[in-house]
């Protein structure tokens, strides 16, 4: 099979292996008509459930590049994914060669392209816990716990300058 499509729109999106899927992806439009991805998937666990989501591509050149929209508008081939998507997608990864290399240099799991969505809309993008939580399909402490790690004491640094410069600016209008 051919899991081009599958990592783009993981990379691009954030999605875990099940919800690369035209089971679980759909074309929607916003009120002006432009068109978009929304993910229908729920995840089930001990502590609640998921929402459907509308995907959000934090790099949009990787969207318009790929041609996303367009290929998944017409059913462009996905793999199958159903209850064992994260082994099929494991089992792809390990028979690549570049991912190989990839995995030994940087000690790569499969979830990478989550992850670094993950990693991303905070250190590059400065979104908030919640805003990317919701983008991602999970709650604010699922995301917290799993992307807290990687936030950076510059990222910190950033973060106090402009709450400091927001504050002097509210004290002026004061």
């Amino acid at each position: 099979k051919d899991w081009r499509l599958c990592l783009q729109i993981a990379s691009c999106f954030g999605l875990r292996p099940i919800e690369c899927s035209h089971k679980h992806i759909e074309i929607r439009k916003t009120p002006k008509g432009k068109e978009y991805l929304f993910c229908t998937y729920i995840k089930k666990s001990g502590s609640g459930q998921t929402e459907p989501r509308r995907l959000w591509p934090l790099h949009d050149y990787w969207q318009e590049d790929w041609n996303l929209i367009k290929r998944m508008k017409k059913k462009e081939e996905l793999p199958p994914m159903n209850n064992g998507a994260s082994d099929g997608f494991k089992d792809y990864l390990k028979s690549n060669p570049l991912w190989k290399e990839y995995k030994e240099k940087y000690k790569a799991i499969p979830y990478i392209f989550r992850h670094s969505y993950g990693r991303r809309s905070h250190e590059i993008y400065k979104i908030s816990v919640e805003e990317s939580a919701k983008m991602m399909g999970h709650s604010p402490e699922v995301h917290a716990s799993a992307y807290s790690q990687w936030v950076k004491e510059e990222t910190l640094e950033d973060t106090m300058e402009r709450a400091i410069k927001l504050r002097n600016l509210l004290d002026e209008f004061n």
